[in-house]
Formats: structure tokens, C-alpha cells, sequence
């Protein structure tokens, strides 16, 4: 919808306003076709708007390898750790490369919730309410994944699943460390966005521009917490140091991945010794 309006508006002249017009009831018909259509019934525009997606994410991805360092430059580095994994087997890469597939599912079932569920309207928009939804959207993902996370340290499963991502005990390639994870953890924690969605939606549905925003800022704090960049907003709002301390220190703390709020609700929350 949102791309519908944009391209009406700055496409150049066409020989009448009725094709102009017919240009864009047909943009927006293949894009609810895309949405909203079983794959096998896609005709040749709604490829064309799955091959969009697919570059869309993967541009992401390189986005978020280059953009936290280049950022962050000049923030203090945290030291490395004795252990740092500083060669990618085989099983790494495959993981990375299937999570980058999980990636592309997820957002387009987030862009079908947005389609449906979310608000479009641009006079509807309100930052403070922007703000304040994506407050309860971190705060809301933050509570499962919590409990997941921690959930997956238990002895009975931690080998099978969340170990691998642990190999890495001192992570500084960002995005790249941050998606190596088992894809089951991967599929889990990412379809977590999509709960929270929903959840607020209940009260309050998410303007779309709320959505990109929460998702953007996921997938750039969830890089940045495996650079090893001293960045923080606060303690317990944002902070890369406390992700690092999981994964050198002690890993029964700081289970929360954007936020330790519930780490100190829960008393599972560790201060970097070096910047207590």
C-alpha cells in the first residue's frame, strides 16, 4: 500500500491519468496477490514482488554486517575473550545460510500480518504512540524470549540446540555471529517479532511505519550485541557489554536479547565486571 502511494506520486507523467491510474491498481493488485495468494497461484508480478523481498532481506543482511561498525567506530572495544572462534567450519556456514532463508519467510508473514492487521493511514500516524508501542513491542518480545532463551540452557537440550551458538564464546562479526544459531532457535526467536505484533495488536494495533521500526531496530541491536562494541542506551534498556558477558562470562545471565528488564525481574542479571 504504502509503495502504491510513493510510486503514484513520483512516477513521471503518463499519456493520460487513466494509465497512470491502471499502473497502479495493477501494482496493488499484484501485491495483495502476493500477500494474500498461495504461492502456486502467483503470476509474473507477484515473482517479481517475491525477488524484491529475497534482495530486500539479503541487502539487509549486508547492512547490518557493515553498518554497526562503521557506526560505532569509534566506541570502546571490549576486550576479546581467550576463546574466540576466529574460523567458520562448514556447519556454520550452512546455518548462517539457511537462517538467512528463515529470514526472507519471516518477513514476508510479517508483511502479510502488517497487510491485514496494521494501521496505513499516514494522518493516523502518531509518534508518541510510535514510541510507546514500540516500548511494549521490545517489552513484550523480550518476556518469551526470555523464557525461551533460558529455557534452552537446560541441560536436557542446551547440546542439541543452543550449544552451537555458544561455540562462539567471544563473537565480534555481528550479524554474521548473531543468525549463527541452530535454525530451530532461529525460527523460534524471529517468529517471537510476530507474537509480539499480534499481542499488542489486541489493544492497540502498530502503525506500519511502528513495524519497520521495531523490526530495523531488532535486527540492528541483535548485530550490534556480537560486535563487541561498547554501546549502551542504559544497563537495563540497551547494552552490547551485557549480551557479551552471556557469552564470555557466565552463561545462566543476561538471557534478554534487546533488554535485561526481565533478567533483573528474574535475578538472572550480570553487570560487565570490567564497568561495574
Amino acid at each position: 500500500k504504502a509503495t502504491v502511494s510513493v510510486l503514484y506520486w513520483f512516477l513521471p507523467p503518463l499519456p493520460g491519468e487513466y494509465k497512470k491510474k491502471k499502473l497502479m491498481d495493477t501494482v496493488s493488485e499484484s501485491a495483495e496477490g502476493f500477500l494474500t495468494a498461495v504461492p502456486w497461484e502467483w503470476g509474473v508480478l507477484e515473482g517479481v514482488w517475491c525477488a524484491a523481498l529475497v534482495a530486500g532481506v539479503y541487502s539487509g543482511f549486508w547492512g547490518y554486517v557493515v553498518a554497526p561498525p562503521w557506526v560505532h567506530k569509534g566506541s570502546e572495544r571490549l576486550p576479546e575473550g581467550k576463546f574466540a572462534k576466529h574460523v567458520m567450519d562448514a556447519y556454520d556456514k550452512w546455518c548462517v545460510q539457511v537462517n538467512k532463508g528463515v529470514t526472507v519467510l519471516v518477513t514476508y508473514h510479517v508483511m502479510q500480518w502488517t497487510w491485514w492487521r496494521g494501521v496505513w493511514a499516514v494522518e493516523e500516524f502518531s509518534v508518541l504512540q510510535c514510541v510507546a508501542h514500540i516500548a511494549l513491542l521490545f517489552t513484550i518480545y523480550e518476556f518469551f524470549y526470555y523464557l525461551f532463551h533460558r529455557a534452552l540452557h537446560h541441560k536436557s537440550v542446551y547440546a542439541l540446540i543452543h550449544k552451537h551458538h555458544h561455540q562462539q564464546h567471544s563473537p565480534y562479526r555481528g550479524n554474521t555471529d548473531a543468525i549463527n544459531t541452530h535454525p530451530f532457535e532461529f525460527l523460534v526467536g524471529n517468529y517471537d517479532h510476530l507474537l509480539a505484533l499480534h499481542i499488542l495488536s489486541l489493544v492497540s494495533p502498530p502503525h506500519v511505519i511502528t513495524v519497520l521500526l521495531f523490526i530495523l531496530i531488532g535486527g540492528y541491536t541483535a548485530s550490534l550485541n556480537h560486535t563487541r562494541h561498547h554501546v549502551e542506551v542504559s544497563q537495563h534498556i540497551f547494552s552490547a557489554s551485557a549480551h557479551d558477558v552471556h557469552h564470555r562470562v557466565d552463561v545462566n545471565s543476561n538471557y534478554g536479547q534487546y533488554l535485561m528488564i526481565w533478567d533483573v525481574v528474574f535475578g538472572t542479571y550480570k553487570r560487565d565486571p570490567r564497568l561495574a
